[in-house]
């Protein structure tokens, strides 16, 4: 499967750029780890779970797959409330350093 020409991707923080996945690795760190996979001809909800700073963080990749077998979209939703500003202060952070 690879990435149609023109995919779309849903940011899980909307006032933030879009950071190249490499960067999202720094922050979601070894402790990240898919526990299900719904999966249907041309679409998938991998839920995932991972651990920052203490705290428990529970999201889901959701992906839609074009007729050519590429992806079309690509969301990714966090909870809780505290995971989305936690993820909001790192990203930030190293976003913020990559620009000094």
């Amino acid at each position: 499967m690879s990435l149609a020409p023109s995919w779309m991707r849903s940011k899980p923080i909307p006032d933030h750029p879009v950071v190249p996945d490499r960067g999202v690795r720094r922050v979601f760190n070894d402790t990240f780890r898919y526990v299900r996979e719904t999966v249907g001809e041309r679409d998938a909800v991998l839920d995932f779970m991972l651990e920052i700073d203490g705290a428990s963080i529970n999201g889901v990749d959701i992906i839609k797959v074009g007729q050519r077998r590429q992806v079309t979209e690509f969301k990714v939703m966090l909870r809780p409330l505290k995971a989305i500003n936690l993820i909001r202060e790192k990203m930030g952070a190293m976003l913020q350093a990559k620009a000094q």
